[in-house]
């Protein structure tokens, strides 16, 4: 499990003018009557003469996810629906949104676009509050032997053990982890990514957002039974002779076949590579060549290769 961010700001103009983004491109509504904020990144968009601005504070900000400016000059449309992004992640009925410090009364659903619909006014503001929580995911809910391997998740964000010397994490608190993270893992400051996690026997661990992690040694799926489950059947490598696992015997798929015994014969000084339009095209001597079909000797044969 791994999260890129990526900005998409999808504006419903054909030629919006954006700025300081990446993967973004006209959407949104056919009528051009919608503005679309999709993503929570720093970015900036001209968009039938007004210009909203985003500046972000997600994912480091324990409450405000971005901050959005309009600017909207004497003869700009004021009226349009901007539409805001409720993440997936958001706890169902949690987060706020707010106008000029004004709350939103509509409840927010995760996974859905909230819309803004009013005559904007040069100066407004809009502000996404919405906060991250613990949670925890297990690897595979199909094998049993996996029921006890966690990854565990800020928001969105994948977080990841580094400078740890084994997979193996047996989180306090019992059971609890497996709905309530926090019952062992905490953040560590509000400035700061940056996470503590507290194992059964009172060891300590520091957790990162996987996509932070640049050279270190990290952990992302934590076995919490505290043990190893049992590891898939090895089948047969060639580049793992000498290894002590046990491999399943060797199965001649006929490769050795497509290898010529003894040294490579010498290529052919002439070879007829394709006729087009009337014309023989020969490699001889290494140069590729062009002759009238008329012109042209018959095509040389092919000597065998040595076996």
């Amino acid at each position: 499990v791994h999260v890129h961010v990526h900005v998409h700001v999808h504006v419903s103009a054909r030629h919006a003018r954006v700025r300081n983004m990446s993967g973004t491109g006209p959407a949104g509504a056919p009528d051009g009557s919608a503005l679309y904020v999709s993503q929570f990144m720093s970015a900036s968009v001209s968009w039938r003469g007004v210009t909203l601005t985003q500046t972000a504070a997600f994912p480091d900000h324990p409450a405000t996810t971005s901050t959005l400016r309009l600017r909207v000059p004497p003869g700009a449309a004021s009226r349009f629906s901007l539409r805001v992004r409720v993440p997936g992640w958001l706890v169902d009925g949690s987060g706020a949104v707010t106008v000029n410090g004004e709350p939103v009364g509509a409840r927010l659903s995760p996974s859905t676009f909230l819309s803004l619909d009013r005559v904007w006014a040069d100066g407004d503001e809009v502000v996404l509050a919405y906060p991250m929580r613990l949670q925890a995911e297990r690897l595979n809910d199909h094998h049993p032997e996996h029921n006890a391997t966690f990854a565990f998740l800020y928001g969105p964000l994948v977080l990841a053990g580094v400078h740890l010397t084994s997979d193996i994490f047996v989180p306090r608190g019992g059971q609890a982890y497996r709905t309530d993270p926090s019952a062992f893992l905490r953040r560590n400051a509000t400035d700061s990514l940056e996470f503590e996690a507290v194992a059964a026997g009172g060891a300590k661990a520091k957790l990162i957002p996987l996509y932070r992690v640049v050279d270190e040694t990290y952990v992302a799926y934590f076995m919490t039974a505290g043990t190893k489950p049992p590891q898939p059947k090895v089948v047969y490598c060639p580049h793992s002779a000498g290894a002590t696992a046990q491999y399943e015997p060797a199965v001649d798929d006929g490769d050795a076949l497509l290898v010529s015994r003894g040294p490579p014969s010498a290529p052919a000084r002439e070879q007829h590579v394709i006729t087009s339009r009337g014309v023989h095209w020969r490699l001889r001597d290494g140069e590729l060549r062009a002759e009238p079909a008329d012109e042209a000797p018959a095509p040389a044969q092919a000597r065998p290769v040595a076996t």
